[in-house]
């Protein structure tokens, strides 16, 4: 005999009701977060009562106080990003116009067979033509081959010639490095800017329990005393 087991069905609230969103009253945009933080911290140093046995108000003070300087320094750091794709931005287009013209020159020499030699220049075959490496890094180290070639074949002393892509590898080994220091910058900044915020949510979150077993109907408006001012960011 087959036993027919049936399950009660979900419960399905009443049409119209609208579904309750918990929110945490904590920002999430790092400045915002940061000004939270502050306020958090200054209200903490001054009701001592409050305390917790893995750490204190003076150290959460250090925290924020960290947080703060860090956040801020890797916004200085990656503002000068802009600046920095900028001129290697300009640099690629002066690549890739000069290019044309060593092209030009190429053809003079080698007529019909002149595209076997582009491989020498640094060129590499896309899309049904010969271009220049797109890749930064790429691209500077086919700036070797494209000195050597203009050298071998005579070209030197054309406009776009040795003086043209001598000058032309130095500054782009300056913007690469440029580019890339800041980019190595913003990168630790924002690890440990991550590592930073995630200590504060956790004093945060020890701090509301506090405030929570101490003030267990009256807790939403302490919250906004300690600085949690909006329920939503």
């Amino acid at each position: 005999m087959k036993l027919h087991v049936q399950f009660s069905p979900d419960l399905v609230p009443p049409a119209g009701t609208k579904k309750v969103v918990s929110k945490s009253g904590i920002p999430t945009k790092d400045m915002d977060f940061l000004e939270t933080a502050k306020k958090v911290k200054d209200t903490w140093l001054a009701t001592p009562g409050f305390t917790l046995i893995w750490t204190n108000s003076t150290d959460f003070e250090t925290l924020v106080n960290d947080y703060g300087t860090n956040l801020l320094s890797r916004k200085s750091i990656g503002g000068a990003r802009p600046s920095q794709t900028k001129t290697l931005k300009n640099l690629d287009k002066s690549i890739d116009d000069a290019v044309k013209k060593v092209k030009i020159y190429i053809t003079s020499k080698f007529e019909e067979n002149a595209e076997s030699e582009y491989s020498r220049y640094g060129l590499v075959h896309k899309r049904q033509h010969y271009e220049f490496p797109k890749d930064h890094q790429t691209r500077f180290n086919a700036l070797d081959m494209m000195i050597a070639a203009i050298a071998t074949d005579g070209f030197g002393a054309k406009p776009f010639g040795t003086a043209f892509w001598t000058a032309m590898k130095i500054d782009y080994k300056a913007a690469l490095k440029a580019a890339s220091d800041t980019d190595g910058s913003v990168s630790g900044k924002v690890a440990t800017k991550t590592q930073q915020k995630a200590e504060i949510k956790k004093v945060f979150k020890a701090l509301r329990s506090l405030i929570d077993a101490n003030y267990p109907t009256t807790y939403k408006s302490i919250y906004r005393v300690w600085g949690w001012q909006k329920e939503d960011y």
